[in-house]
């Protein structure tokens, strides 16, 4: 249950190692218990994360909500304060693009990103990227937003207007044509 001071941090993605959200869990052991996070998602490890929300310092504070269908994905996102994206790095894998980052800038979400991969290219000035596998570090810049409204806006802000220029069909066509130096109608 939310209580009025409650900070709901997000986690939207494949429930596997790569994912990295087991870090994004031992970060909120350290956070105080207004701190709360929804994971939405499927995958291998699936009972690995009802182990972690049965621990007792984060149960009622995680809420595993399944995979969720593109329509619902957006109500998921207008609950959050913050999306995080912990994502670690393996010897034949690194996070790429990642939709979930572009979904999050539109809805006007500040974002925390791993330095795995594209993850900080991507997120540009929308968000805050931590060093991957830091869960000290991670905690510390989730309490920095929790305690910073204004920061949270601006990096919403900037995520809104990031997605718009960059990520946006009408953005990636427009760039699109001009790498085919196609003219404009």
């Amino acid at each position: 249950m939310q209580g009025v001071d409650d900070f709901i941090v997000g986690f939207a993605g494949r429930i596997c190692e790569e994912k990295g959200w087991k870090v994004l869990l031992t970060a909120l052991l350290s956070l105080p218990a207004s701190v709360k996070c929804l994971i939405a998602g499927d995958g291998p490890q699936i009972s690995e994360i009802h182990s972690w929300i049965s621990n007792p310092v984060l149960q009622g504070r995680v809420f595993y909500m399944g995979l969720l269908p593109k329509a619902k994905l957006w109500s998921f996102y207008r609950a959050l304060d913050c999306l995080v994206i912990p994502s670690l790095t393996f010897p034949h894998w690194k996070e790429q693009f990642g939709g979930v980052l572009a979904d999050g800038m539109a809805m006007g979400l500040p974002l925390i990103g791993s330095d795995s991969g594209a993850i900080p290219e991507v997120i540009g000035p929308a968000g805050l990227v931590v060093p991957e596998n830091r869960s000290d570090v991670l905690a510390a810049a989730i309490r920095r937003l929790q305690e910073d409204a204004s920061l949270r806006r601006k990096l919403g802000d900037a995520g809104r207007q990031r997605f718009w220029t960059e990520f946006a069909i009408p953005a990636y066509a427009r760039k699109i044509a001009a790498m085919l130096q196609l003219k404009e109608r």
